[in-house]
């Protein structure tokens, strides 16, 4: 989730006046190929790089879900909220 004034976009339909969700998508996609032991560690990296991009956004929600974690049992994910 991303929070942030639309008005100026809204009223110019201009991509640079917005959050380009390409370039969110890439940032997203480059933190994801670092390895990393927690979803915690993930998450933040995804969150400041997004942030240091787009610094008009007010509010940031970064979901990461890692699928079929090996914990000994049948569970099909874990999913960490961070609140930025």
């Amino acid at each position: 989730m991303i929070d942030y004034n639309i008005e100026l976009a809204a009223e110019t339909d201009e991509l640079n006046e917005t959050i380009n969700y390409q370039s969110v998508f890439m940032l997203v996609k480059k933190e994801m190929a670092i390895k990393s032991k927690l979803l915690e560690n993930v998450s933040k990296r995804i969150a400041d790089s997004i942030k240091e991009s787009f610094p008009k956004i007010n509010q940031l929600k970064v979901k990461v879900s890692k699928i079929n974690p090996p914990l000994g049992g049948q569970i099909q994910k874990v999913t960490l909220e961070y609140n930025c």
